[in-house]
């Protein structure tokens, strides 16, 4: 198979770290070349190895299309797919870029609006990969299920952090109410319970709720005196975020947020807690520790480029999320290399 040809579409932090995990797999495995960066802010990339591809609009990047095998979209899940509670805030940008390149491939996680995505992002002539980050994501996501598959009598847990949460920190920092009550800056932390961790450690087969597995801890920075308690109010029933959570929110300086923004990493835990028809018990455990989660996430972008081009030459469409494409897939070797080293 050819190398696979991948536009990076937006140069955040997440975008700029699936460049740079593009770029190895450029040197080590030889399977993608990258063709650009799109970004609506041209002006901020200085010294980057990629053509840059300045836009306002994904129909701007239209010419483009026929150099592109795969455009992964590093834009913030709220940017793809979102709309509030109150029906104010639409976001559709999700299957613009979908009409535009045959296969996208991008880290959505907005739990809530999934299924609604799901359906907005499905097509009959072009391939769709969503949800491809950690979790939802490759790592966590299919876990989850082939657990289940596995062992029918256990419950499995998702346990985040210590870590900042990229999305729920732009919610923050986009929310129109907070702009008005004077949050210029904010930053969100997800902090797992250690006490029903260690519960799960000891055996106990449940499912917890989100709200006892984790807890949310909020900075925000202010332009002016605010009133902290309606802030506060506001962020405890953003719903899709903090509903269901204990949310703690403070104050901060200028200085402080500039700190706080240089904590990139990231942490998970799933476990399975089972036992077997006969009696025995099961506990799995799998974690992950990432000192940039932007860069963890962007490898795993990377990773989807080469098999969402894959299953789109072997005639895949419409849409696929993490479970759906074999392992081999995402490989940089042949099935016969892989059988070759024993799997």
């Amino acid at each position: 198979m050819d190398k696979t040809r991948v536009l990076v579409v937006g140069a955040g932090q997440v975008g700029m770290g699936t460049l740079e995990a593009l770029l190895d797999k450029e040197e080590f495995h030889h399977d993608v070349e990258v063709v650009g960066v799109a970004t609506r802010r041209p002006e901020k990339l200085k010294g980057i190895s990629a053509v840059i591809y300045p836009y306002n609009s994904p129909e701007d990047l239209k010419k483009s299309a026929g150099k592109v095998d795969v455009a992964v979209i590093c834009n913030a899940s709220q940017a793809l797919w979102y709309h509030s509670p109150d029906g104010t805030v639409a976001n559709e940008e999700g299957p613009k870029w979908i009409d535009i390149f045959n296969v996208t491939v991008d880290s959505f996680d907005n739990h809530r609006e999934t299924a609604e995505y799901f359906e907005a992002m499905t097509t009959e002539d072009h391939l769709a990969c969503f949800g491809f980050g950690w979790d939802p994501g490759k790592e966590f996501s299919p876990q989850k299920h082939v657990k289940k598959s596995s062992f029918p009598r256990s419950a499995t847990n998702l346990f985040y952090g210590p870590g900042m949460s990229q999305g729920h920190s732009t919610a923050l920092r986009t929310d129109p109410l907070l702009k008005q009550l004077g949050v210029v800056d904010a930053v969100q932390f997800t902090m797992p319970r250690e006490e029903t961790l260690e519960r799960v450690r000891a055996g106990e087969m449940k499912e917890f709720s989100p709200g006892e597995r984790m807890w949310r801890d909020c900075y925000i920075q202010l332009d002016r005196d605010s009133d902290m308690d309606a802030i506060t109010k506001h962020v405890q029933e953003m719903p899709g975020y903090f509903v269901g959570y204990e949310t703690k929110v403070t104050s901060v300086s200028a200085d402080k947020m500039g700190e706080l923004r240089q904590r990139k990493g990231h942490q998970g835990v799933i476990m399975t807690v089972g036992k077997t028809r006969g009696g025995s018990s099961i506990v799995t455990e799998r974690r992950l520790t990432f000192e940039n989660n932007a860069q963890a996430t962007g490898c795993f972008l990377a990773e989807a480029t080469v098999a969402g081009n894959k299953a789109y030459q072997e005639g895949r469409r419409g849409v696929v999320v993490p479970g759906d494409l074999g392992e081999n897939l995402f490989s940089c070797l042949t099935q016969r290399e892989i059988i070759g080293r024993g799997l």
